[in-house]
């Protein structure tokens, strides 16, 4: 199956092999798409009408990426182009892109992070949620008082 996102997003994929969280981009792309299934399904559940994510991250030069294409996989895009009144196609634009902008924190967890100046710039550049830098900020707290 084809997923569109815009090509500005690609990046995190490599560095995501970079950082040596996952062992090649096709494992990057997996976890990006499941962890994004989950996020919006989840997100449904909870009552939403639309993604939890800004729109506009979506708009740009686009690029077809190609992620497994499971019957599994279909009834979850299904379910959530429903949810969200968009296609299917869309629908897997919005999964996917929600699962890479997840994976923030394990970037910002790895070895390379805290080693590497330009990727942790990149690293602090990246579309995320303001509920994981305030959990950060709780972890070091929690690390300077023990």
């Amino acid at each position: 199956m084809l997923v569109n996102i815009p090509e500005r997003h690609s990046k995190y994929l490599k560095m995501l092999v970079e950082a040596e969280r996952v062992a090649n981009e096709e494992e990057a792309k997996t976890l990006a798409f499941e962890d994004g299934l989950d996020e919006a399904q989840s997100d449904i559940w909870m009552g939403s009408t639309h993604p939890d994510m800004e729109l506009s991250l979506l708009r740009g030069k686009q690029i077809a990426l190609e992620v497994p294409d499971t019957p599994e996989y279909m009834d979850q895009l299904e379910f959530i182009a429903q949810a969200f009144n968009v296609t299917l196609t869309r629908a897997a634009s919005i999964a996917f892109l929600l699962g890479l902008l997840n994976q923030y924190l394990l970037l910002k967890g790895s070895l390379l992070y805290q080693q590497d100046r330009r990727f942790r710039r990149m690293v602090n550049e990246m579309p995320h949620d303001g509920i994981y830098d305030e959990m950060v900020s709780d972890f070091a707290e929690e690390d300077a008082q023990e």
